[in-house]
């Protein structure tokens, strides 16, 4: 009806973007990455066939030690 009227400065708007909250759209942009990953399957459990069995530093060794006997080192 009537519109209203104040004797004071216009009110302040209210933004919401970065410089309105210092920390809070980061710590979001955190939180979202840590739920995705953690929903994340591992490449283990898709194809368990395609991951070795025994780790190339192990497969290393072994070679190394066998190469010694047959040369006659060992």
């Amino acid at each position: 009806m009537y519109p209203i009227s104040t004797a004071g400065p216009a009110p302040a708007i209210q933004s919401t973007d970065i410089t309105a909250v210092p920390n809070g759209a980061p710590k979001v942009k955190l939180i979202q990455q840590a739920l995705s990953r953690a929903r994340m399957r591992r490449p283990q459990a898709v194809i368990p066939s395609s991951e070795a069995y025994r780790p190339a530093r192990q497969i290393a060794m072994q070679a190394r030690r066998q190469a010694a006997r047959e040369q006659g080192i060992l």
